[in-house]
């Protein structure tokens, strides 16, 4: 059996808008010994609460009326945000793959489905805790390092390079372009 995690001194910040949903985790958190949460109702309010930097752990929701968490994520995984390397871990009402996959495109630590399952919480934090994940910078991403970020990059870089190849191969006198993306030829 594994060992039991001290949360006692770590700080969260969970991040939802809806009370019902603040209060549930924030009492999971309680049961597992967390004595320091803070609670934030808006993507704003999370947004303002990471770059203060007081938090170990930020439980984010996806889905806010004013600023999603996708768009907070992509705030502050820049490298030089003050909260460039927040440990963040999502909590969506939605599990699909294309969803989490999504969200590890945009830098976040770990994922959890709502309603949040405590035992799949607490595996999750303990994850995080436990393994952390090195950061990766690369020209297209910045964030934890996860296989499925590298094997995008890895596509990318590869579309890249023939993109070049393309482009190299091209009539020097036309003016066409190279969307990396979609390696399209514009006229």
């Amino acid at each position: 059996m594994k060992a039991a995690l001290d949360l006692s001194n770590v700080h969260f910040l969970v991040a939802d808008d809806s009370r019902f949903m603040r209060r549930l985790v924030v009492s999971v958190l309680k049961a597992f010994g967390v004595r320091h949460v803070e609670e934030a109702s808006t993507g704003q309010e999370a947004y303002d609460g990471i770059q203060l930097g007081h938090y170990d752990i930020v439980l984010l929701d996806w889905e806010f009326p004013d600023r999603s968490g996708e768009s907070v994520m992509r705030a502050i995984r820049k490298p030089n945000h003050p909260g460039a390397f927040q440990t963040v871990i999502m909590m969506s009402g939605h599990d699909e793959q294309r969803r989490i996959e999504r969200a590890l495109r945009f830098g976040v630590n770990g994922y959890v489905a709502k309603p949040v399952a405590p035992a799949t919480l607490y595996a999750q934090i303990r994850q995080t805790i436990l393994n952390p994940r090195p950061y990766l910078r690369t020209e297209h991403y910045f964030g934890p390092q996860h296989p499925l970020i590298t094997a995008a990059l890895r596509e990318q870089e590869l579309k890249e390079q023939e993109a070049r190849r393309v482009a190299k191969q091209a009539a020097p006198d036309t003016s066409e372009a190279i969307d990396l993306d979609e390696l399209v030829l514009f006229e």
